[in-house]
């Protein structure tokens, strides 16, 4: 995916609300008939709601958002229509995405969907190239994707049961309707899958024939005589995966029960839980500590702001997406739970010095957010923002801010089952389910699926023996609220950060020291040196009110944070390490070798390594690892998700041959 593959829609507007693309030459929808429109060729055609009763969840894909009519037609029978427990994924992709006020005004006629658009517009993403996930309601999850449409069919994964091909006519927009398209849709195509067009392009007919789609014309809704109804038989030749063959996850097998067990009680587990409780799945959190949050999370203040890359590329795009997602489900979560989100007020990131400006200039050249979401300020507006008088400019992200981590552990976790005071010791796979036990071998619980959430502990288990998972020490620092920051409003970001006043008090951190992994993170003591330092930090940047701080008493917290050698979260289904060794052992000899796809561990996961973002990372990697177990769409890019993918530390081992081959 490139950033050239999205731009937003050029509008005009014909006879008072309907909008009309400058870019296309062609109307969206017209205002009268245009929700009669997408029943008759979309719902219709694909023979909704008969087709999706009986399943557990349903998915359809857009070529083609446009202003949401479809979605909105689909979401009103899908309401209507559904079975109890039944979910509704929704995949849309927009090359030309309309911004809200343009989307509120062309449903605006619509009145019969009133209530839906009104959510919708709610929870409309601002435009920026990626995917984004949005859920409505515990049942019905729009994933929007901006960009070219043949780049994101590559990078979406799942199993598609009805395609809504609804682009600009193929006369008008022939970049949508190519060979590639419709490759891409068959590799998608559960088999049995239906399609519907408007069109009857014979351009559109042979290339949907020429994927194993046999097609039909059926009459057309009003003035067109004519649309296209399809079915994929699923027996012409599968399209090939076009992804490495090492990161390939397979639809998982169907599981006995929906049932998890997660080991670690911090963010990493919590958001984990919550993903699949949000599926109806029950997950039992199996914490050593007598409480969650008991190691890294467990530090009373934690910072949400985003991890950006200037770059652009796969990278960004995935930081970008955490974010974004990140801040949704705070926002969702703080309507549970109002004290979750009373910090998230801001984030200043200063450009304390030359190396930070041009960064931050980069970043806002390259859009690596949305303007709502990112603004450049100079040190006079970041001085008025924050509260306090600043030196520097500034990156200021409106909707970051801090929380407690630990309160936002307890939110996550309150579908699930708690198993408080017990250390897993090991675990085995033993008659179609995993089995773990304490140090004293008596089993703690059992469950078709394993998830290790665990930090460091997870290197106790054989099972992860190909993960090169590191130690950082942190340790963050209290001080009293002074005369110069009691105004402070605003999270600030120089390397270190310092936060307004929480409990009478100002945090300052965190060092990040690398320590043996196999330290036991209990109980870890606080160092005098590791406060100097942060306080040299403030020192550096801030004399002045370093020194109007008083600094007698001063306490703070330590803890050991689990980390990846390239600090990329691990997030997905744990490889088979001997069929790595032996069958990728070549890979060194380049990528013109043949591989087989990739094998895994049946039912074990990790959700590990989330480092100093995880506050803003784990949401979006622990919904990808939901969607992986439960063989539901992913909510972000295939290229996202081999960024994080256990198997990737490996790979780049076997490629510079340093592991011996079994």
């Amino acid at each position: 995916m490139s950033s050239a593959s999205f731009s937003t829609a050029e509008l005009d507007w014909r006879a008072g609300d309907a909008p009309f693309s400058r870019r296309y030459q062609d109307i969206y929808h017209s205002a009268e008939g245009g929700l009669a429109e997408s029943s008759h060729v979309f719902l219709h055609g694909n023979d909704l709601p008969a087709a999706w009763r009986g399943r557990p969840f349903f998915c359809i894909c857009e070529t083609g958002f446009g202003m949401g009519l479809n979605f909105l037609a689909c979401w009103d029978l899908w309401r209507r229509a559904k079975s109890p427990g039944q979910r509704l994924h929704y995949v849309a992709v927009e090359k030309h995405p309309l911004f809200v006020k343009d989307m509120a005004r062309a449903l605006a006629p619509f009145a019969a969907l009133a209530p839906l658009t009104e959510r919708l517009l709610r929870a409309y993403p601002m435009p920026q190239e990626g995917f984004h996930r949005v859920y409505l309601s515990d049942q019905v999850t729009l994933t929007l994707a901006i960009g070219d449409v043949v780049d994101t069919l590559e990078n979406l994964e799942g199993e598609v049961d009805a395609w809504f091909l609804d682009g600009f006519s193929p006369a008008r927009n022939p970049q949508m309707w190519r060979a590639e398209m419709f490759r891409r849709m068959a590799r998608l195509s559960r088999p049995g899958a239906t399609l519907s067009t408007y069109t009857v392009a014979s351009s559109v007919r042979s290339g949907l024939m020429d994927v194993a789609c046999a097609v039909r014309k059926c009459p057309g809704f009003g003035t067109k005589r004519a649309m296209l109804r399809g079915v994929f038989s699923g027996k012409g030749e599968k399209q090939p995966f076009t992804g490495p063959p090492f990161y390939r996850i397979s639809k998982p097998s169907p599981a006995p029960e929906r049932r998890a067990l997660i080991l670690g009680g911090g963010i990493a587990g919590c958001s984990v839980a919550a993903a699949l409780a949000r599926r109806n799945w029950r997950a039992t959190l199996v914490e050593r500590h007598d409480h969650l949050a008991g190691e890294a999370s467990g530090n009373p203040i934690g910072i949400v702001m985003p991890r950006l890359v200037a770059g652009g590329g796969a990278e960004a795009r995935l930081y970008g997406e955490s974010y974004r997602y990140a801040l949704q489900e705070l926002r969702a979560l703080g309507r549970q739970e109002p004290a979750l989100i009373r910090g998230l007020t801001g984030v200043l990131e200063l450009g304390v010095d030359e190396p930070a400006r041009r960064r931050h200039e980069k970043l806002v050249a390259n859009q690596a957010l949305p303007a709502g979401l990112m603004e450049a300020v100079n040190a006079r507006t970041a001085s008025s923002l924050a509260g306090l008088a600043l030196s520097s400019p500034a990156l200021h992200f409106p909707h970051g801010g801090w929380l407690d981590p630990g309160l936002l552990c307890r939110v996550l976790a309150r579908k699930s089952d708690l198993c408080l005071g017990r250390r897993a010791a090991r675990a085995a796979y033993e008659e179609g389910a995993w089995r773990v036990f304490d140090e004293g071998d008596a089993l703690i619980g059992a469950a078709p699926i394993l998830i290790l959430a665990n930090g460091l502990g997870a290197l106790r288990f054989p099972q992860n023996a190909g993960l090169p998972l590191k130690a950082y020490r942190g340790q963050i620092t209290y001080l009293p609220v002074g005369d110069e920051t009691q105004n402070l409003s605003k999270v600030l970001t120089f390397g270190t950060y310092l936060t307004p006043a929480a409990g009478g008090r100002h945090v300052i951190g965190a060092t990040y020291d690398a320590v043996p992994a196999e330290r036991d993170s209990a109980d870890l003591p606080v160092e005098g040196t590791a406060h100097e330092r942060n306080l040299a930090a403030l020192l550096t940047y801030f004399p002045e009110l370093a020194a109007s701080l008083e600094r007698d008493c001063v306490e703070g917290r330590a803890a050991l944070r689990c980390a990846s050698p390239d600090s990329h979260a691990v997030a997905g289904p744990v490889p088979d390490w001997d069929f790595y060794r032996r069958s990728y052992e070549r890979v060194r000899h380049g990528t013109r070798e043949t591989f087989p796809p990739a094998a895994y561990q049946t039912g074990l996961y990790v959700h590990l390594g989330l480092g100093s973002r995880g506050l803003t990372t784990a949401f979006l990697s622990a919904e990808l690892l939901a969607s992986q177990i439960t063989g539901e769409p992913w909510g972000l890019a295939r290229e996202g998700a081999e960024i994080m993918h256990p198997g990737r530390f490996m790979i780049r081992a076997l490629k510079r041959a340093s592991i011996c081959s079994v």
